[in-house]
């Protein structure tokens, strides 16, 4: 859960704790510490919770509480109250809910060359298991009103077993006895301690709606996650939404605009595109399928369901110019391969074949061993930059309709850029013809890189291939 405020940013609570009772008196735990270790341990990174320690006892006033009504009294202490509070207690303890019990004896009486014998084994075990439960909730200190719909109730069970075996016998008037035995009795401390780990976790994804089943390694397509997605989801105001969908999209690099909560063209195709990548039908509109895709993209998850660490340092520039120059590539995945490999020799063609992670707007430029520069996507032939995600591109079109020959040795190259679809409209417009023309002004691919980092976009993202041309 750590890393989960962590990566979301969240702004310093503070918030305190009611102690927590037992009724029972069987629990035998300071459950109230258990929630303030439990605060402790998400806020180790993210500096998320600020607990306020603050008790009024008069029966037992320890040197804190003393000093602090003293300070208090003298205006010399101001302690910010808390935002919100936690309250609950150990519900119950039910004990020896199930109890299973195993037996068994045998015995044989006998004679030895005429010395009787007798000898007897016995084996007991048994099973007892208890349920402790716990309920949770979380308060606003200023109305003394608890939160409507947060609140954690989960219930552990606790299990004692124990065998043992008895034995005996006699022989010639003499005789043994003996007795093994093994309990195991599991305690009641560490699974309140699990159930207090488990309640928070709880309580704060409720309220600040994070998906904390990621936290327990749980499938979000479970029915009581989904229907808390729905909740939320219908609960939700346009403007959280469109802020939501602004924040997820510009740090996936689809959306470049500002996080200011007001819906536009540039956002709805940005939406449409992140619709199509995560195979939901591409509408542009914020949809509860939608939602719940950018609420999992809202908080990293690794393949193995644990969420990422982030850096909560400065976050670099998706593509500065320093990355690109220096072969860097970008948020995006351009994956460009030649057929043949490589190292072809004069005479022979260049077929590319491009790919990209995620949809985008894909141009590429070629420069020969002439230093000779062609925009050669898009073209005449294949007009069109837009590329699905992890669709193939050939360049040129399998019908064949130009071909690139290599015509001397030397070194060529080729970088393709993608990005957003609106990020090439502010291209220079010797850089946006129709293609397979010489480019004028640019006569270089690093003057075209420059040209590209000039428009200042998150999404650009450049893949390169370097070809060895041979002689015949």
């Amino acid at each position: 859960m750590d890393e989960m405020l962590a990566s979301t940013h969240q702004t310093p609570i503070r918030i305190t704790s009611k102690s927590i009772a037992d009724p029972s008196g069987k629990a035998g735990t300071s459950v109230k510490d258990l929630v303030i270790t439990a605060l402790a341990q998400m806020s180790e990174r993210s500096k998320t919770f600020q607990f306020v320690d603050y008790e009024i006892n008069l029966v037992q006033q320890d040197t804190v509480q003393y000093l602090s009504s003293l300070l208090l009294g003298m205006n010399a202490m101001n302690i910010e109250p808390p935002q919100v509070y936690v309250s609950g207690a150990v519900s119950y303890i039910d004990e020896n809910v199930v109890g299973k019990r195993r037996s068994l004896g045998t015995s044989a009486d006998g004679s030895i060359r005429g010395h009787e014998f007798s000898t007897d084994l016995a084996y007991d075990g048994d099973v007892h298991a208890s349920i402790i439960a716990l309920e949770l909730h979380l308060g606003e200190l200023r109305t003394r009103t608890l939160v409507p719909g947060i609140y954690a109730a989960n219930s552990a069970i606790v299990a004692k077993s124990g065998s043992g075996i008895e034995g005996g016998g006699t022989i010639f008037k003499t005789g043994v006895q003996f007795s093994l035995s093994n309990d195991h009795s599991q305690g009641s401390g560490l699974a309140l301690r699990s159930l207090v780990d488990l309640g928070m976790i709880e309580l704060v994804g409720k309220w600040l709606k994070l998906p904390y089943w990621q936290c327990l390694s749980l499938n979000e397509a479970a029915p009581e996650f989904q229907r808390e997605l729905r909740t939320w989801y219908d609960a939700a105001t346009p403007a959280y939404l469109t802020m939501l969908a602004q924040t997820v999209l510009r740090r996936e690099t689809y959306y470049d605009g500002p996080v200011d909560g007001i819906s536009s063209t540039e956002l709805k195709a940005a939406i449409a595109e992140f619709q199509m990548d995560q195979d939901i039908p591409s509408t542009g509109l914020l949809s509860f399928p939608t939602y719940q895709a950018m609420l999992a993209k809202r908080v990293p998850v690794d393949v193995h369901g644990n969420v990422q660490k982030v850096d909560l340092s400065a976050v670099a520039p998706a593509s500065d110019a320093l990355s690109l120059k220096e072969g860097g590539q970008g948020p995006i995945d351009v994956t460009l391969s030649a057929e043949g490999g490589d190292h072809p020799r004069v005479g022979d063609e260049l077929n590319l074949d491009v790919r990209l992670n995620r949809s985008a707007a894909l141009r590429c430029y070629y420069e020969d061993a002439s230093h000779t520069v062609t925009q050669i996507y898009p073209n005449p032939f294949e007009p069109m930059s837009e590329v699905q995600a992890y669709s193939s591109t050939s360049i040129p079109v399998k019908d064949k309709r130009f071909s690139i020959r290599f015509e001397k040795p030397g070194h060529e190259e080729v970088l393709c850029f993608a990005a957003n679809a609106s990020v090439f409209e502010h291209l220079p417009s010797e850089l946006k013809g129709p293609g397979l023309e010489t480019i004028t002004g640019f006569p270089a691919l690093v003057d075209i890189t420059n040209a590209m980092l000039a428009l200042n976009a998150p999404s650009l993202s450049v893949g390169r291939l370097n070809v060895a041309v041979g002689s015949r």
